[in-house]
């Protein structure tokens, strides 16, 4: 297990030594908030779709909903959809659009 820290800056340091590493697995977590009435504390949310708030870029991963469901089978609570990440806190959020109207 390796761990990066907090940050994009910490994460890009992490990934460049794992590139010259041989591995089979890579997980990344993390700690968030949800926009969905359906979520509830303690919920895993496995991206489908991973961006990056203000930038149009984004990463697929087509298997989410398998790995959402093996989850669930284990007995937790688990479900797949995308995942916006952020470097500060959205004070509010409109999620008809997922703009940040302010934030901290």
């Amino acid at each position: 297990m390796r761990r990066s820290g907090y940050g994009p800056a910490r994460a890009a340091r992490r990934a460049a030594e794992l590139r010259a590493g041989a591995f089979q697995a890579l997980v990344v977590g993390g700690v968030g908030g949800g926009i969905s009435g359906d979520l509830r504390l303690g919920d895993l949310v496995v991206g489908s779709q991973v961006s990056r708030l203000g930038s149009a870029a984004s990463v697929s991963c087509p298997s989410a909903p398998l790995l959402a469901g093996e989850l669930r089978r284990a007995g937790l609570r688990a479900t797949a959809g995308p995942i916006v990440t952020a470097t500060a806190s959205a004070a509010y959020v409109d999620t008809s659009t997922f703009t940040v109207c302010q934030t901290i």
